[in-house]
């Protein structure tokens, strides 16, 4: 089961816009062919930062509403909000790796910004969420 939510032009203030966690979102086309090469990246985001960040996307097609409130004239373009706000937007396919460094470098300085512990045998460090994840 996908963990990548869907925003619709029904549901997106109250998940988007009201949400206590920074949001991605992905503003994408079904014909567009970079969107579907994100589409697997946008699962693995939703997957490794589910409770942390929430990861989802919006059909610009059928949900032209917001396609024009946040004038998204290309796809995809990622908008990543906080607290309702929109703090940074990138237009084209992105990486895993810069999509991971657009939420850190936005939000390592939020309080709405955790930061995970990672234990080990020998001692317990805190650490930005990026060194967690940057896998690739």
């Amino acid at each position: 089961m996908s963990k990548t939510l869907r925003f619709t032009d029904e549901n997106f203030d109250v998940e988007v816009l009201t949400s206590k966690a920074p949001v991605l979102v992905d503003f994408w086309g079904s014909w567009c062919p970079p969107c579907k090469m994100v589409e697997p990246i946008m699962e693995t985001l939703a997957e490794e930062l589910e409770g942390q960040v929430k990861v989802g996307k919006v059909n610009i097609d059928r949900n032209p509403a917001l396609r024009s409130r946040y004038e998204v004239s290309a796809a995809p373009t990622f908008i990543l909000f906080d607290e309702g706000n929109v703090i940074q937007r990138a237009i084209g396919a992105r990486s895993k790796k810069q999509l991971i460094a657009m939420i850190d470098n936005c939000l390592a300085t939020s309080a709405a910004w955790p930061i995970k512990e990672i234990t080990s045998t020998t001692r317990t460090t805190k650490a930005p969420v990026e060194i967690l994840l940057d896998k690739d």
